[in-house]
């Protein structure tokens, strides 16, 4: 039977969240899911990134970088290489804070410092704070600079309670876009009616991935809490989308 020290110190590990725990593991996927990564692009890559703008992007190996979230962004422009005379296209990703990166299957760059082996079912998603990107959902692996992180342990009904109702804008949003993965607890009525309540979230992060969540998952259940919040003359407009996507996705259902 687990202490209660070390069951507080379970719960507090939802999208790395340890307010207030010592010692809270060591495991490699619990200690890699309280790190903020470093992703660097190249100023001289096909991947160069403005931190002065906010955008998102979800990037795979072959594809490159799509746009599939509202609030997504970022440039493509030709570019000239000098040294061979020659024209190619170039993506510049915006990374200010508050911007968004998802990783779905392998990716990797001789030029970059880092690389990611993802599900593509359930690509790695990183979210950039003050202190850099941080893992929000997904699993996978992640190398930067020679360490390897696993990411995206196994979840519990409890890991979700957990980080539904935690006081981090974080952890709610971590937890909201894991039961992606996990859409065996969206069958209870409980767990369903926590996300409609997260689309009052006084978070706009949260909000956001709370519809994102019930659109991608059709929950019907929803549908009167994402009307309701459209009514809301005070949104900002990568919200409104937000909610406006949910409904259409709900609807069709």
């Amino acid at each position: 039977m687990p202490s209660m020290r070390a069951y507080l110190a379970l719960l507090a590990l939802v999208c790395g969240c340890t307010e207030g725990v010592e010692d809270a593991g060591d495991s490699p996927t619990e200690a890699a899911e309280q790190k903020a990564f470093t992703f660097e692009f190249s100023s001289d890559g096909f991947f160069r990134e403005d931190t002065s703008q906010v955008g998102g992007a979800t990037i795979r190996e072959h594809l490159g970088a799509v746009m599939d979230r509202p609030g997504d962004g970022f440039e493509q422009r030709r570019r000239l290489n000098e040294q061979m005379n020659v024209e190619h296209t170039g993506v510049t990703l915006f990374t200010g804070e508050g911007s968004y990166l998802r990783f779905a299957g392998a990716f990797s760059r001789d030029y970059l410092n880092f690389s990611v082996d993802a599900s593509d079912q359930y690509p790695l998603r990183f979210r950039r704070d003050e202190s850099g990107w941080r893992y929000l959902a997904g699993c996978g692996t992640v190398v930067s600079n020679g360490t390897e992180y696993r990411l995206g342990g196994d979840r519990e009904l409890h890991w979700f309670m957990a980080g539904l109702s935690s006081k981090s804008p974080f952890c709610r949003e971590s937890a909201v876009l894991e039961l992606i993965r996990y859409p065996v607890f969206l069958e209870s009525e409980n767990v369903v009616d926590t996300v409609s309540g997260l689309l009052g979230d006084p978070s706009p992060f949260v909000k956001r991935s709370a519809a994102f969540v019930a659109g991608k998952m059709k929950l019907a259940r929803c549908l009167p809490i994402v009307i309701k919040q459209l009514t809301d003359m005070e949104i900002d407009q990568v919200t409104r989308d937000s909610l406006l996507e949910a409904m259409l996705r709900i609807r069709k259902e």
